[in-house]
Order: C-alpha cells, then structure tokens, then sequence
C-alpha cells in the first residue's frame, strides 16, 4: 500500500468498513482512535437512479497524528436492473498527511489479518 489512491488501500478501507460497521443502518461509529462518519444520498426518477455514500474518517491527536479523511461511493444504475451502470470510489485527504493515514491503515490491515484467514475485501 503506496497510496491511499491504490486498490490495496481500497481493499483495505472496505474491510475495515465491512469489520468495523455495528450494523447495516449505523451512521456514526469509533475504531481505533477514527471517528467514522457516513451521510447516504440517494435520488430515483424514472430513469435513473444514483446512490452517493461520503465517509468522513476523523483521527485526534491523542493516539498519533489528526488527520481526515473523505472517502466517496457513487453508484448509478437503471431502476429496473440490480446491477450498476457505473460505480466510482474516490478518496482525498482533508486534512493532516496521506502518510498519516496510510500508517494507521496499515495496522489496522495488520489487525484484521492477525484475526481473521486471508480474504479478498473487494
């Protein structure tokens, strides 16, 4: 994991989301010194639909050095079909160092590996 704009921080982020996520419909929750936050959006007309999840990560000082991050899932499909027309995920680090970020998401790779047999997180 060189960047928080690889597929490995990608795949890291979405099983530590997948971990971590008390339940299907919470919204606000703490892992390791990160305050995680996620807004949905979603909008249906008759021939489209889109789905926008942000995630804001938040780490204080206490455990290490503050940074946030914005993490966004967009997703647009036909209403009739299940499956996606387009689905895009971007990141972007809103404040603090993407080296930050990229420490604490490598120990917490390294936490989820050490509990649980190698998985693919895609």
């Amino acid at each position: 994991m060189k960047s928080i704009h690889n597929k490995s921080f990608l795949d890291v982020w979405h099983g530590l989301y997948l971990d971590s996520r008390p339940g299907p419909t919470a919204d606000h929750w703490q892992i390791d010194g990160v305050d995680w936050i996620v807004e949905t959006y979603r909008t249906t007309t008759r021939d489209i639909s889109f789905h926008i999840e942000t995630h804001v990560l938040t780490h204080g000082r206490q455990s290490g050095p503050s940074w946030r991050l914005l993490v966004v899932v967009e997703r647009w499909w036909n209403p009739d079909s299940v499956d996606a027309l387009r689905s895009t995920v971007w990141r972007h680090t809103l404040q603090g160092r993407d080296k930050s970020v990229l420490d604490w998401f490598k120990r917490q790779r390294d936490r989820l590996e050490a509990e649980l047999p190698p998985r693919s997180f895609a």
